[in-house]
């Protein structure tokens, strides 16, 4: 007889009640891991969120500490003439810095501190501002010429040899956080070869009536009167004086008056200004507050001036791009008694007569026309003409129109603007 076994389920749990509990302690032990994740998690993230908001602040501060740096150079150096660098080591006289006359050693390995400028101030290879409060924090920073021998500059750019360039290294400090942040700036100064004479013309120049130019400065160097890519066509009673020669041209031959020019002078790199130099120029512009109109020194169209403003006037193109036939701009100045410090740049044609005293740059992209000056002392400075269109004359010069050549007019804009700037690619964040 068969036998038949029945199969329950009793049978199944009686034969795995053994694994139960390990299961059980398994998925606890899972649970309490990831509790104890989230748990640290909670903790450290706050912390986290902290260290990060820190660090940003510290950066904000760095940079903070570099722009304060950069206005206090700029506002308390004495602008030099070219090509002679700033001393913008008087920069911070009274403020409590210490000065370093180290040379050939690294910031971090200097040890010659002082509260006492050297003296003279010019052999202070560094100057140290530090504990500065800004923004909840400090900042310090250390301020030296970038052509210091044996300096490395591992975390910067590497600068030319150029001792008109100042080097910012900020540390700004927020509770923990600490952020180091450097930078080059330099002074706008134009150089001398921006300037071959009193009046500089690309192509001819026409001189009728009684106008004096004179190149020969009193505070050296001396220039030629007029420099022109043309002719200089010298008519009534026309005073021309400079040095080596009273005018150049590409026309005449050498001779006791007059020499040859280079008729491609202002198509070669430095010798007019650069495109970097006009946004400098513009931004210089844009940011006085002491001229007529509602940006400043600022003007995107045609303008008529009785008394020329004070600081950098800049007079764009009517759509601020390069300029062109279509969209350049002319400017008359009629000028009054009232004397100006000025610096005149203009995306288009200049026309400057009535009682005119000047002291500074006129600065023109198209054609010039200097009249009568009447009872003023006319320009001081230097006037620059390099109109790209074709027409007979490029500088008309009439009547008692007078230039006379000043390169610390010429080379170094009006105090009231702001001169330091900063060195395009330059800053950079230095790790920690």
């Amino acid at each position: 007889m068969t036998r038949i076994h029945e199969w329950t389920p009793s049978a199944v749990s009686r034969d795995e009640q053994g694994i139960a509990l390990p299961l059980a302690m398994l998925v606890l032990a899972i649970l309490a891991s990831l509790g104890a994740l989230f748990a640290g998690l909670a903790i450290t993230e706050p912390q986290i969120s902290v260290n990060f908001t820190l660090s940003k602040q510290a950066l904000s501060i760095a940079d903070g500490g570099l722009e304060q740096t950069r206005i206090q150079v700029a506002t308390n150096t004495v602008p030099p003439v070219a090509p002679n660098p700033p001393n913008w080591q008087q920069a911070f006289n009274g403020l409590g810095v210490q000065y370093s006359s180290a040379a050939g050693a690294a910031d971090d390995a200097v040890t010659d501190w002082s509260p006492t400028p050297p003296v003279p101030a010019t052999n202070a290879t560094r100057i140290r501002w530090s504990n500065v409060p800004l923004g909840g924090g400090t900042f310090a920073v250390t301020i030296a010429s970038v052509n210091e021998a044996g300096v490395a500059y591992t975390a910067l750019p590497n600068p030319p040899n150029e001792p008109n360039q100042v080097r910012l290294v900020s540390t700004g400090t927020v509770g923990n956080g600490t952020t180091v942040v450097s930078t080059i700036i330099y002074p706008f100064i134009l150089p001398p070869g921006n300037f071959p004479a009193a009046l500089s013309v690309k192509n001819d120049v026409r001189l009728r009536g009684t106008p004096d130019i004179n190149g020969n400065d009193p505070t050296g160097p001396d220039v030629p009167g007029i420099y022109a890519t043309g002719e200089v066509d010298i008519g009534g009673s026309a005073d021309v004086v400079g040095t080596p020669y009273n005018y150049m041209d590409a026309i005449d031959a050498p001779g006791t008056n007059d020499g040859r020019s280079d008729p491609n002078y202002f198509d070669q790199p430095g010798h007019t200004l650069t495109s970097e130099q006009l946004a400098i120029l513009k931004a210089m512009a844009k940011q006085n507050t002491n001229c007529g109109g509602a940006n400043g020194c600022y003007f995107n169209s045609s303008q008529a001036f009785g008394a020329l403003p004070n600081g950098v006037v800049f007079v764009d193109t009517t759509d601020g791009g390069p300029i062109t036939p279509d969209n350049k701009v002319s400017v008359n100045v009629t000028g009054t008694h009232s004397p100006s410090t000025t610096w005149l740049i203009v995306q288009g044609d200049v026309r400057v007569g009535g009682n005119i005293s000047i002291q500074g740059l006129v600065y023109a992209f198209g054609t010039l026309e200097l009249r009568g000056m009447g009872g003023g002392s006319g320009i001081l400075g230097a006037v620059v003409g390099l109109s790209e269109a074709t027409v007979d004359t490029e500088a008309d010069v009439t009547g008692n129109a007078r230039v006379n050549f000043n390169l610390a007019a010429a080379t170094t804009p009006p105090l009231n603007s702001l001169w330091y700037y900063v060195k395009a690619g330059s800053w950079r964040q230095i790790r920690q």
